[in-house]
């Protein structure tokens, strides 16, 4: 079986050209990511009207639909009420140019960069959706499974073996969740989550998964010590995808053995 280790080639050839238009195009879908986080959860179509300051309700203008541009041009305020703008637009912009043009770089013009970075913008629209509302969608979670058996495709690893090693993560997953919950007392893992394991555990070969493990357990602690005065909710899925994007970036370091 293949592993990811196997998709690092030569250092690829950088255009500024292809940069500069990777740049333009996640900006834009950093733009869309940031309204449809948004609207989804509250049940508001994404395809029926335009985009207008949540305080005020005026319609944006052409020139301020771009946060990472109109965030710093406006001073992070509304240009017609001046309330402040809500800074996860332009985070979340920057989040999807960092993933985008950080594939790009290391694995070039690829079908397998391709296929990672629409990975990539999956999973931040399921973290951001999971920090802001302790929740991840079931239409999100299928969209994610699909491009999950894309990569695989892509990564050229078979298919039987990758689910049989989901399915056993799944059942160690599933069984640790019952177990905690017993002993506290109320649910430790939400389904989404065990979900999002199974996909997980169809992309990454096992020897990746000590990393993951390490990588999803630090992120969760550090969040928990951050937030636990503030809430007792514990979204654990943008760990999961951290944890899951940093084993796609960074295959030989994270991989249990360098070579499989």
């Amino acid at each position: 079986m293949l592993c990811l280790a196997s998709t690092i080639q030569e250092p690829v050839e950088i255009s500024v050209f292809l940069c500069i238009a990777l740049l333009l195009f996640s900006a834009s879908i950093g733009s869309f990511l940031g309204m449809a986080s948004y609207r989804l959860p509250r049940n508001i179509p994404i395809g029926l009207s335009r985009s207008r300051c949540t305080q005020c309700q005026t319609t944006l203008a052409a020139q301020h639909l771009f946060p990472l541009i109109s965030y710093i041009a406006l001073g992070g305020k509304c240009a017609t009420c001046r309330i402040p703008i809500a800074a996860r637009y332009f985070w979340i912009e920057i989040s999807t140019i960092l993933l985008t043009l950080s594939f790009y770089c290391l694995y070039g013009l690829t079908l397998y960069a391709m296929t990672a970075i629409l990975l990539a913008w999956i999973l931040l629209y399921i973290s951001i959706v999971d920090i802001e509302h302790y929740s991840i969608s079931i239409s999100s979670l299928l969209l994610l499974g699909v491009v999950s058996l894309l990569l695989l495709y892509v990564n050229h690893q078979p298919l039987l073996p990758a689910i049989l090693r989901s399915s056993l993560l799944t059942l160690g997953i599933l069984g640790i969740r019952y177990a905690v919950s017993y002993c506290v007392k109320r649910e430790s893992l939400g389904l989404g989550d065990v979900i999002l394991f199974a996909f997980i555990g169809l992309i990454l070969p096992w020897q990746y998964y000590p990393t993951l493990l390490l990588i999803a357990g630090s992120a969760g602690i550090i969040w928990d010590r951050l937030h636990r005065r503030t809430t007792k909710a514990f979204p654990f899925g943008p760990c999961l995808c951290l944890s899951l994007l940093l084993c796609l970036l960074f295959p030989n370091v994270t991989a249990l053995q360098q070579y499989c």
